[in-house]
């Protein structure tokens, strides 16, 4: 299970988003969780683009460390190459969507805001610009919203 995760920049809220994902998955035995990966893109990306530093210090204080990440630009290609996309906002939903005549794998069906795939409303705001306190609650709300990500895939993958 290719997991995508989008926001605007893909320095930020997508970046952290994937890191976490994967921590998680990486801290687990269950062989059912070594399926699973995360990716990360911006529907603005400007390719290469280093994550914000507030973002990397709010990981670290998790014990997640970012040295290696490089803002990419959601492309078709990449869209079909994953199994669910799940954004960080409606408006990067609506952009995804908007994609799907350009992709070989029809969308519908696998574009998510993140907050709906678990059952709960509204956008994850973006952290950008910012002061240190709100990128915290921004990595501590995405530990709880990709803790239940992962149980409804695992849910999923065992029906």
């Amino acid at each position: 299970m290719r997991v995508l995760f989008v926001c605007t920049g893909n320095t930020g809220r997508s970046m952290m988003a994937e890191r976490i994902f994967n921590h998680l998955v990486d801290a687990h035995e269950a062989e059912q969780w070594k399926s699973m990966e995360a990716i990360s893109a911006g529907i603005d990306a400007a390719e290469g683009d280093s994550p914000e530093e507030y973002a990397i210090d709010a990981l670290r204080e998790r014990g997640i460390t970012v040295t290696d990440h490089r803002a990419r630009k959601v492309t078709p290609e990449l869209l079909d190459s994953v199994d669910i996309i799940l954004t960080m906002g409606q408006r990067h939903k609506k952009r995804v969507l908007m994609m799907n005549s350009a992709t070989q794998r029809d969308l519908n069906g696998r574009v998510f805001l993140l907050t709906e795939f678990v059952g709960e409303q509204g956008d994850i705001i973006d952290c950008y610009g910012h002061d240190m306190a709100f990128y915290r609650e921004c990595v501590n709300r995405l530990f709880l919203l990709i803790g239940r990500t992962i149980s409804r895939l695992l849910e999923e993958t065992i029906e």
